[in-house]
């Protein structure tokens, strides 16, 4: 089995991607197995363990969050992807 990279983008109801001339399109609700961490957060390829609801940590709107190994990201449609650490 093949992993398949997507970006996705605030605020959109699908997700695409394309690789090896066939287009994929996903619901953007789709929980994904993989997310790739922004360079400021070191830019490695972490599984998603968990997902969950909660407030956004910029304007408190309720938004899903998904957790991955060693960061979270609040996905918001007012923020956009708001990336964070918690202490352990």
């Amino acid at each position: 089995m093949a992993t398949i990279w997507a970006q996705k983008q605030k605020d959109a109801l699908l997700t695409t991607a394309e690789e090896d001339g066939l287009t994929w399109v996903f619901p953007a609700s789709t929980l994904p197995d993989w997310i790739r961490l922004p360079a400021e957060l070191g830019g490695a390829t972490e599984r998603v363990v968990s997902a969950a609801v909660g407030r956004c940590p910029l304007c408190d709107r309720t938004v899903r969050h998904l957790h991955a190994e060693t960061a979270h990201v609040a996905e918001c449609r007012d923020c956009g992807f708001c990336w964070y650490r918690r202490d352990k």
